[in-house]
């Protein structure tokens, strides 16, 4: 408790967009984090974190990359975090049946 915990990930996504659709001016993958559960708050130092395209495909379009942030628990417990990554087509696909993910992580902090 009272030490940040490091929260990395690695994304991929195919970077495709409706056909005829000019690319967004938005990042590919968009990340959100927040606490699904736990007796206490959840501080994240960016719950938005960008992701820093290690890898973008020239023939496909595709992108990979890596992204990280911390989190503070005011109380020790167990706790579920749950990250989600939205592509293109935004928050809940936009009325599509794409494209998102989410992974919920178990931490318990001790006093």
């Amino acid at each position: 408790m009272g030490n940040p915990l490091t929260l990395a990930l690695w994304v991929s996504d195919d970077a495709k967009t409706i056909l005829g659709m000019q690319p967004p001016k938005t990042p590919p993958v968009i990340l959100t984090w927040s606490k699904f559960r736990g007796p206490g708050e959840v501080t994240f130092a960016d719950a938005k974190p960008g992701v820093q395209l290690a890898k973008v495909e020239a023939v496909s379009g595709g992108v990979s990359g890596t992204a990280s942030t911390s989190a503070t628990f005011s109380e020790p417990g167990e706790y579920i975090l749950r990250v989600v990554a939205n592509d293109w087509s935004g928050n809940g696909g936009h009325g599509f049946q794409c494209c998102w993910t989410n992974a919920q992580i178990r931490v318990s902090v001790k006093p």
